[in-house]
């Protein structure tokens, strides 16, 4: 039995959809096939508010129905080789599938950390699999002491959301000196481990773990200084790294993190072969060095830069800007582009300014929240990254941001934005944060002229 299209995506996450997808709505005379080896696919963005927002696994799956109402036809099935010179793909079931075009969108899988231990019962990895995301609900219902290994974005939000659905005593266990190093600056990892506590969760930052461990199943947690805390489950929330090994197959070279190398075009060395998403390497936008920036967002905009290319010509990936928004204690936090100590890492001289107001006008304004917008700048004003923080409004905020990165906006520029306002529904055209903060920083760079 034969599958057979004009270009096959192969992965079922936000990448391989919006590759989908987008391939449907430029080429609208090929024929698009999706292959993904899972029944269902869950929103990867979604998987800690199934315990506490959602309280449900079923509630953050992706339809199918997006697919269907593109004309896009989905296989489920294991793709296990890939004939490069023929175009065929050969699945476990026997089947076979040829294609003009085919992009990898194979995702990513958890980081194994070499800690002794993590074969232990009740010792679970965040995944994207139901079943195992399933297993670990059950296990936090009947847990006392749970610890989360990795405060990045992952084990951050998986604490606060697990803490609304139990009693149980939880730590955050990460080897860095504060939470989110690589996307907040320490202003705001601090205002999070504050926002942690005050909830109950316990935060140990600069607290490597040396042992997981238990007599069959996990009893405590040993740290590298010596001290041992208790722990009946442990989460290990320690990143992700690509899923290559179909890539592997085909000898594609890898970037040091592990991604699938492609051009600015998301071309891998194989002929009419293309990479989105996690299973990719990356660079930065701002050095065009090797980046580990595993986000759904930038996965779907190399999907659509990929389905642009796949015929002709088209335009370029120039690289990974990183927006990332979180939200925490009910707080949102967003960051995009370098913080400083990104900035200080590259060597670049950096400014920065901030503005605090409200995200309504006036702030009695029913929804209103305090609103903190910080920018940091390049010493001649062009802006290179910026964090929001207060209301959901900063998730959309941070986005301004990115557009302004990415249009190589100045802050002389982002003061003088025009912008649209409603007392109930935006900041004051007076105090709006974005503005106010470049004229801030337009300050700062006269008095370094």
């Amino acid at each position: 039995m034969s599958h057979n299209a004009d270009v096959i995506v192969i992965g079922g996450g936000p990448a391989g959809l919006t590759a989908a997808i987008s391939t449907r709505r430029l080429h609208p005379n090929k024929k698009v096939l999706l292959i993904r080896d899972v029944e269902t696919s869950l929103i990867p963005c979604g998987i800690p508010y199934m315990y506490g927002t959602f309280n449900s696994i079923e509630k953050n799956i992706i339809p199918d129905k997006v697919l269907e109402m593109n004309d896009v036809r989905l296989l489920i099935g294991h793709v296990d080789d890939i004939d490069h010179e023929g175009q065929i793909l050969s699945l476990s079931d026997g089947s076979s599938c040829a294609y003009e075009k085919l992009i990898l969108a194979t995702g990513s899988k958890p980081f194994n950390v070499p800690i002794p231990g993590r074969d232990l019962d009740n010792v679970i990895f965040v995944t994207k699999d139901k079943d195992e995301l399933s297993k670990l609900r059950s296990s936090i219902e009947a847990t006392k002491d749970i610890v989360i290994i990795g405060g990045g974005f992952i084990g951050v939000e998986m604490a606060d959301e697990i803490n609304k659905m139990t009693d149980a005593n939880i730590t955050i266990a990460e080897m860095f000196p504060r939470l989110l190093i690589n996307a907040f600056d320490e202003t705001e990892s601090k205002e999070i481990e504050e926002i942690l506590a005050k909830s109950g969760i316990t935060v140990r930052t600069g607290s490597k773990v040396w042992k997981i461990k238990g007599e069959g199943a996990v009893e405590s947690i040993k740290f590298a200084k010596g001290d041992v805390i208790p722990a009946d489950l442990v989460i290990i929330g320690a990143g992700m790294v690509p899923e290559t090994s179909l890539a592997e197959k085909l000898k594609m070279p890898k970037n040091l993190f592990g991604g699938i190398l492609v051009d600015d075009h998301q071309k891998t060395l194989a002929p009419n072969i293309f990479a989105v998403g996690d299973c990719c390497a990356k660079i930065s936008y701002f050095d065009g060095e090797q980046a580990n920036i595993m986000l759904a967002s930038v996965g779907a905009y190399e999907a659509r830069v990929a389905a642009m290319n796949l015929y002709s010509e088209g335009p370029i990936n120039p690289g990974a800007i990183g927006a990332f928004s979180t939200i925490v204690g009910g707080k949102v936090y967003s960051s995009v582009g370098l913080t400083q100590a990104n900035a200080m890492n590259m060597e670049i001289p950096t400014l920065s300014s901030e503005f605090k107001d409200s995200d309504r006008h006036p702030s009695a304004m029913p929804g209103a929240n305090p609103t903190k917008v910080r920018l940091v700048f390049q010493d001649d004003g062009l802006l290179l990254g910026g964090m929001v923080s207060g209301g959901t409004s900063a998730g959309e905020a941070i986005n301004v941001l990115a557009s302004c990165i990415q249009a190589g906006r100045t802050i002389q520029q982002i003061a003088m934005m025009q912008v649209g306002t409603h007392p109930a529904v935006t900041a004051s055209p007076v105090t709006y944060p974005i503005i106010n903060a470049a004229q801030i920083g337009l300050t700062k760079l006269d008095a370094c002229v």
